[in-house]
């Protein structure tokens, strides 16, 4: 892959896509930019200015080098959607967008954060079990997220026999929930793990103030927000 000399792209790439091998090309031929670069997980750097001619044997050398059977650990994006009044407008759309990703073939993780009013599970016609609750609801005291206790939290949606469909739900406990100093960078945790396991996060979140500690790590996260006029 080729990538201009952006070493904080190239170290995002390194440790999400370790198979990928990537190639600096750029003007800045000094030392300390060359080292920043390999450092930061580039196969090879060339310059623009005086090795043009190498291109293509550097794109052969980086792929011949290149560890094509490293495990992926890749970057999901975080989507959330935001409606100023209550209703079901908001809750229809991040459904309808989870949905539409599933069936182009992309493993969705839908969240409902509206913690005490969600109704996510209800609009996809999932029977209730609130199994994801107790991971949203503990969000103070959590310690630490794994795998495991990711795949404990969340359920398959199963709309019909055959589709088959790679979308999963972490549901809202339906309750109060204490929100103290600790909720921000907690949930600001959970989501970035969860983005490590999933193509496409999409949040559901309260209607309400955006400022509360459950929505401003997922305004900082969020690569798209949508804002719903109801």
């Amino acid at each position: 892959s080729f990538c201009s000399a952006r070493p904080p792209c190239a170290a995002r790439i390194s440790a999400s896509y370790p198979s990928t091998g990537i190639l600096m090309l750029t003007a800045d031929e000094t030392q300390v930019a060359v080292k920043t670069a390999l450092r930061a997980g580039a196969r090879e750097y060339l310059s623009k200015l005086t090795e043009m001619d190498r291109v293509a044997t550097a794109i052969l050398d980086v792929a011949a080098r290149r560890d094509a059977r490293a495990p992926d650990r890749g970057t999901g994006f975080i989507w959330s959607f935001y409606g100023t009044k209550g209703g079901a407008g908001t809750t229809t759309l991040a459904i309808n967008t989870a949905v539409a990703l599933a069936r182009l073939r992309h493993k969705v993780l839908l969240v409902d954060l509206d913690l005490l009013h969600g109704d996510c599970g209800f609009y996809l016609d999932m029977p209730q079990r609130r199994s994801g609750g107790r991971l949203l609801a503990e969000l103070e005291e959590l310690e630490a997220v794994d795998a495991e206790k990711v795949e404990l939290a969340v359920r398959r949606w199963q709309p019909g026999a055959g589709e088959g469909l790679e979308l999963w739900l972490l549901e809202s406990p339906g309750a109060l929930v204490a929100q103290g100093p600790r909720t921000e960078a907690n949930l600001t945790l959970l989501l970035e793990f969860l983005a490590s396991l999933y193509d496409y996060v999409i949040v559901d979140l309260p209607p309400g103030r955006l400022l509360e500690p459950a929505a401003v790590p997922v305004l900082d996260l969020s690569e798209r927000l949508f804002l719903v006029h109801n």
